[in-house]
């Protein structure tokens, strides 16, 4: 009868004395418990390579640098050294802090306004120096080009928004177009001098209501 053992962490060893006995000693001590030890190999084969995780795809890039704002139509452009800061319209008067050179662009559409036609109003703040503004509403964010109806310079003032198309032809209104969406561009400009009306380094502040 065989006898099998798995031995861990000791040592085994195996001496043949001068009468051809076979004596084993375990750790330093005669071991006689046994009738046959064999030494078994682990012959079983190896567990199969474990395929390493593919490599994670990368999602595609998001064309819109900002989510929260509508993508910029193609063929939009900013004016050279002008940076422009774009949000959604907000739904109660709000101020907005810009520096020389900066401007704030607006984006809304129709659902904006009560039966498509309202205003957006813009005015003097406290916060800071509110110098001479020009806001302009356009299809393209910091788009600054002279519309009648859609641009007013002034240091308080408003822009008459309508998208349904009564006020075609009137030029103290801004005709839009439904489905499509706007900015309403604002800074600090003197158009007279061609210029920023911010003085350097200060923010300067301002009003939005819708």
């Amino acid at each position: 009868m065989k006898s099998r053992c798995f031995l861990a962490l000791a040592a085994l060893v195996a001496a043949q004395s001068s009468s051809g006995e076979v004596r084993v000693f375990v750790d330093g001590e005669l071991f006689t418990n046994y009738k046959t030890i064999e030494i078994v190999a682990d012959d079983s084969a190896a567990p199969p390579p474990v395929d390493p995780s593919p490599d994670p795809v990368d999602p595609p890039p998001d064309s819109d640098d900002d989510p929260n704002t509508p993508p910029i139509p193609d063929g939009c452009s900013t004016p050279e050294g002008l940076t422009v800061l774009e949000e959604p319209i907000p739904n109660v008067i709000t101020t907005f802090k810009i520096r020389r050179n900066q401007a704030v662009a607006l984006s809304f559409d129709q659902r904006h306004f009560r039966g498509g036609k309202g205003q957006i109003q813009f005015a003097e703040n406290t916060l800071g120096p509110s110098p001479l503004k020009w806001a302009v509403v356009s299809s393209c964010p910091g788009d600054f080009t002279v519309t009648p109806g859609c641009s007013k310079e002034a240091l308080n003032d408003r822009i008459l928004v309508d998208f349904s198309g009564r006020h075609k032809g009137d030029s103290r209104v801004c005709t839009l177009e439904e489905g499509q969406t706007y900015w309403f561009n604002i800074r600090h400009f003197d158009m007279t001098m061609g210029r920023d009306s911010c003085p350097q380094g200060k923010a300067c502040a301002l009003f939005v209501r819708p």
